[in-house]
């Protein structure tokens, strides 16, 4: 009988740290669900949710290149996908933008 409730205790202890876990949920803004960002967005976030531990990915439509750099500065996604011009125009904080932007996460397309 000990050696089952110490079985049960050892089990419930290794067991413990998966039932705590909790995933983050990171909101990619990616584009309209025509334009060509909304697909490697969803890409993106399928392989995140897939192979990181403790993370998941949600693709946000969005208005594009121009309008992520300004959600991520509000804080209403967490990663956006953008143009390396546009990104830089938002770090400058030139037009489109009246200031500067120089928070969140970029993957620059410089194709």
């Amino acid at each position: 009988m000990k050696k089952l409730v110490l079985l049960i205790l050892v089990v419930a202890m290794m067991a413990s740290p998966a039932f705590g876990q909790k995933k983050t949920e990171l909101l990619m803004g990616t584009a309209s669900m025509g334009g060509a960002f909304y697909p490697v967005g969803q890409g993106i976030a399928n392989l995140v949710t897939k192979y990181s531990k403790g993370y998941s990915m949600v693709p946000v439509v969005t208005g594009g290149a121009v309008e992520n750099p300004r959600l991520l500065d509000s804080g209403d996604v967490d990663i956006a996908i953008t143009n390396a011009n546009i990104a830089y125009f938002a770090w400058a904080g030139t037009s489109p933008y009246t200031k500067k932007i120089d928070s969140g996460c970029y993957w620059m397309n410089t194709a």
